[in-house]
Protein backbone atom coordinates (compact mmCIF):
# COMPACT_ATOMS: atom_id res chain seq x y z
CA UNK A 1 0.00 0.00 0.00
CA UNK A 2 1.53 3.41 -0.67
CA UNK A 3 1.99 6.25 1.99
CA UNK A 4 0.75 9.76 0.95
CA UNK A 5 3.93 10.96 1.80
CA UNK A 6 5.65 8.46 -0.63
CA UNK A 7 3.80 11.27 -3.47
CA UNK A 8 1.97 14.38 -1.74
CA UNK A 9 3.96 17.53 -2.46
CA UNK A 10 4.45 18.57 1.24
CA UNK A 11 7.73 20.42 0.42
CA UNK A 12 7.96 23.13 2.95
CA UNK A 13 11.02 25.79 2.29
CA UNK A 14 12.53 27.03 5.64
CA UNK A 15 13.86 30.76 5.66
CA UNK A 16 13.19 34.56 6.39
CA UNK A 17 11.29 35.84 3.55
CA UNK A 18 13.68 38.37 2.22
CA UNK A 19 12.67 41.14 -1.00
CA UNK A 20 14.52 40.07 -4.61
CA UNK A 21 15.40 43.25 -4.47
CA UNK A 22 17.78 42.83 -1.53
CA UNK A 23 19.74 40.25 -2.99
CA UNK A 24 20.31 41.87 -6.68
CA UNK A 25 23.62 41.23 -8.16
CA UNK A 26 24.35 39.18 -5.33
CA UNK A 27 25.66 35.54 -5.28
CA UNK A 28 23.64 32.92 -3.75
CA UNK A 29 23.42 29.52 -3.39
CA UNK A 30 19.62 28.28 -4.72
CA UNK A 31 18.54 25.78 -2.82
CA UNK A 32 15.29 24.57 -4.05
CA UNK A 33 11.29 25.92 -5.50
CA UNK A 34 7.85 25.95 -5.52
CA UNK A 35 5.32 26.70 -7.74
CA UNK A 36 1.89 27.16 -6.87
CA UNK A 37 -1.35 28.74 -8.08
CA UNK A 38 -1.88 32.38 -6.55
CA UNK A 39 -4.87 33.53 -4.88
CA UNK A 40 -4.69 37.14 -6.32
CA UNK A 41 -5.55 37.67 -9.92
CA UNK A 42 -2.74 39.63 -11.56
CA UNK A 43 -0.85 38.95 -14.44
CA UNK A 44 -0.07 35.16 -14.19
CA UNK A 45 -2.20 32.73 -12.02
CA UNK A 46 0.97 31.41 -10.36
CA UNK A 47 3.47 32.17 -7.92
CA UNK A 48 6.77 30.88 -6.77
CA UNK A 49 8.59 30.65 -3.67
CA UNK A 50 12.67 30.24 -4.13
CA UNK A 51 14.68 29.07 -1.05
CA UNK A 52 18.10 30.53 -1.18
CA UNK A 53 21.24 30.55 1.03
CA UNK A 54 23.21 33.79 1.88
CA UNK A 55 26.49 33.01 4.22
CA UNK A 56 24.55 29.83 5.56
CA UNK A 57 21.45 31.25 6.38
CA UNK A 58 18.16 30.22 4.20
CA UNK A 59 15.61 32.74 3.18
CA UNK A 60 13.18 32.83 0.80
CA UNK A 61 11.25 35.29 -1.77
CA UNK A 62 8.27 34.85 -3.22
CA UNK A 63 7.40 36.02 -6.79
CA UNK A 64 5.52 35.71 -10.09
CA UNK A 65 8.45 36.11 -12.41
CA UNK A 66 7.52 34.07 -15.43
CA UNK A 67 11.20 34.09 -16.17
CA UNK A 68 12.63 32.84 -13.13
CA UNK A 69 9.86 30.39 -13.00
CA UNK A 70 10.62 29.10 -16.36
CA UNK A 71 14.39 28.98 -15.36
CA UNK A 72 13.98 26.93 -12.22
CA UNK A 73 11.84 24.10 -13.88
CA UNK A 74 14.46 23.89 -16.37
CA UNK A 75 16.96 23.69 -14.50
CA UNK A 76 15.54 21.93 -11.83
CA UNK A 77 17.66 18.62 -11.49
CA UNK A 78 20.72 21.10 -11.19
CA UNK A 79 19.74 22.05 -7.97
CA UNK A 80 21.50 23.27 -5.46
CA UNK A 81 23.74 25.90 -7.75
CA UNK A 82 25.15 29.10 -7.29
CA UNK A 83 23.61 31.81 -9.19
CA UNK A 84 22.99 35.67 -9.31
CA UNK A 85 19.58 37.58 -9.09
CA UNK A 86 19.77 40.20 -11.86
CA UNK A 87 16.83 42.69 -13.13
CA UNK A 88 16.90 43.29 -16.86
CA UNK A 89 14.58 46.29 -17.41
CA UNK A 90 11.16 45.11 -16.45
CA UNK A 91 12.37 41.59 -15.48
CA UNK A 92 14.10 39.26 -12.68
CA UNK A 93 16.85 36.55 -14.12
CA UNK A 94 19.83 34.36 -13.00
CA UNK A 95 22.86 34.82 -14.22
Amino acid sequence: MKRFSDFADNRQLEGDKISIDKVLNKEVIVKNYNIKESKYNIGDKFYMTLQIEIEEVNYVIFTSSVVLRNQMERYSKELPFVAKLIKINNYYTLS
